[in-house]
């Protein structure tokens, strides 16, 4: 469990506080954030501010929240205690988060090359298939004058042979 939350949960105010169904909600609130109020100040007398200091405002709880839970982030295993981050305090700390920038520009080497790639293929294809076209045209022409000239060839044998 959260070490603050068993602090919160552990403190007498906590405990104690147990809404009646007669008080109305403001007067839950109320109580609530009072026992909100107590417990925070409790925590750290640095957050007690005399006459001439300004109020303490929810921004300063929060900021003094975030420092205690930094604090306390310790893991008692047998004798030793073994102190811990979260990966995002890692990541923040040591600015690891580049906003996935390498891997966009990856992406965007990758379908240049791949836009590249097909553009040649398909190049390739259409060149061959024209060339085969061509190719075709060429031995139908042939085969048509060939089958013309046999033609002429029986033409002339059948007026020999009727001569």
């Amino acid at each position: 469990m959260n070490l603050a939350l068993v602090r919160q949960l552990s403190n007498p105010v906590w405990r104690a506080w147990k809404p009646s169904c007669s008080t109305s909600n403001s007067n839950l609130i109320r109580t609530f954030s009072n026992a909100v109020k107590t417990e925070q100040t409790e925590i750290n007398p640095k957050l007690h501010r005399g006459p001439g200091e300004r109020d303490i405002t929810n921004m300063d709880l929060i900021e003094e929240r975030i420092r205690q839970s930094q604090k306390s982030r310790e893991l008692k295993i047998g004798d030793q205690i073994v102190h811990w981050n979260y990966r995002s305090e890692i990541v923040d700390a040591r600015d690891l988060n580049k906003d996935h920038r390498f891997i966009w520009i990856g992406y965007f080497f990758l379908i240049i090359i791949g836009f590249g790639a097909f553009v040649v293929v398909k190049s390739q294809v259409v060149n061959n298939r024209r060339e085969d076209m061509l190719k075709r045209r060429e031995l139908k022409k042939q085969l048509l004058e060939q089958q013309e000239k046999l033609k002429t060839a029986a033409q002339v044998e059948q007026n020999v042979q009727a001569n």
